[in-house]
Order: C-alpha cells, then sequence, then structure tokens
C-alpha cells in the first residue's frame, strides 16, 4: 500500500497507488498558472502580445502579397515594351 499525498483521496479508477511524480508536476502546473495576485496582469500581458504579433504577421504578409503583384506589374510591362 502506499501513501496518499495530503489533499488527495487516492481514488484511482485503477485502483492502484497514484503515480506522485504526476501529482507534483500537477500543483506545480497550477502554482504556475495561477500567479498570485499579478496574474491578471500578466495573461493580459500575455494576450496583448499575442494580438500584436498576430497583427504584425497579418500586416507583413498583406504588404508581401502587394509587392509581389507590384513587382509581377512591373515585370509584366518591361517583356510588353519594346527596347530601344
Amino acid at each position: 500500500m502506499c501513501a496518499t499525498p495530503p489533499g488527495c483521496n487516492g481514488a484511482w479508477p485503477e485502483g492502484g497507488c497514484h503515480d506522485r511524480s504526476h501529482h507534483n508536476g500537477a500543483l506545480i502546473m497550477l502554482e504556475l498558472l495561477d500567479m498570485g495576485k499579478y496574474g491578471t496582469f500578466i495573461w493580459a500581458s500575455y494576450g496583448a502580445s499575442v494580438l500584436v504579433i498576430g497583427g504584425l504577421m497579418i500586416r507583413i504578409l498583406r504588404q508581401r502579397k502587394k509587392a509581389k503583384a507590384v513587382l509581377r506589374d512591373i515585370e509584366h510591362q518591361m517583356k510588353s515594351t519594346p527596347s530601344s
């Protein structure tokens, strides 16, 4: 029989002992995600960063598409213009 960590009822569907590393890992993950009284600020900052970086990526891809179209037009004009 294994000892159960504090706050755990020990009821697993398999009926065996739990894996303590999994339990401790879950606690560490919860503490990491909680971030105390600064959690709201930190998660809002992460969200704002994702929005800004995503917006910049969209802008860059649109500019790239326009630049390719302009280059294609210039190349087409150069091919259709007779040389002197």
